[in-house]
């Protein structure tokens, strides 16, 4: 019935002269894996792995707790979770899919964890203005491989990460280290330099 009814459609459109085509709405905006109907590769990768679920599961706390991230616009120092989210999709493209989601969910949730945060009280930290960007910045060392940046008020604005750009997943901002001075470099464009912060 359904079928011969399909099939009636597409006949009179056709003697209209109209296309047989269907708009095909496009896909749900997702901030996280959507276990309940995974469409992606890697939501179905996520749903069937224990780990990476996991991992997913806490991201997703953390960004209900912090809602203003959901909604808050990617910058030169931030990812928009949006964005992320189909950044971390295209792990179904790499050489190691689960890999890649590990290593993204691992730099996401540190991230996201950071973000809004107030850095230490440190005289000692100086502001510096990166040649690419308008906006004067300070660094604080949140590990070895882990540098926060903040705005003048101190609050946490982004995450660089000292990472081989040659993995399946690069994290949005990078940093190089020479000596006294820290590179920052996002994606695809260097951002400029700054005192590493000690």
């Amino acid at each position: 019935m359904i079928g011969t009814l399909f099939s009636g459609i597409l006949a009179i459109a056709s003697a209209a002269g109209q296309p047989t085509t269907f708009a095909v709405p496009p896909p749900v905006e997702q901030l996280t894996a959507d276990c309940n109907r995974p469409v992606y590769a890697s939501d179905q990768l996520v749903c069937e792995d224990g780990e990476l679920r996991s991992l997913d599961e806490k991201l997703a706390g953390q960004v209900r707790d912090k809602p203003q991230l959901g909604t808050l616009k990617g910058s030169t120092y931030y990812e928009a979770q949006s964005a992320w989210f189909k950044r971390r999709s295209l792990c179904a493209m790499k050489s190691s899919h689960r890999q890649c989601l590990l290593t993204a969910y691992a730099e996401r949730i540190r991230i996201v964890d950071a973000m809004g945060s107030i850095t230490p009280t440190n005289q000692a930290l100086k502001s510096c203005k990166p040649r690419k960007v308008s906006e004067a910045i300070r660094l604080s060392r949140l590990s070895s491989e882990a540098i926060l940046v903040a705005n003048l008020k101190g609050e946490v604005i982004g995450v660089a990460f000292q990472q081989d750009a040659t993995k399946d997943w690069q994290p949005f901002i990078r940093f190089e280290k020479n000596q006294s001075k820290v590179l920052l470099r996002g994606i695809s464009n260097p951002i400029g330099k700054c005192p590493y912060p000690q």
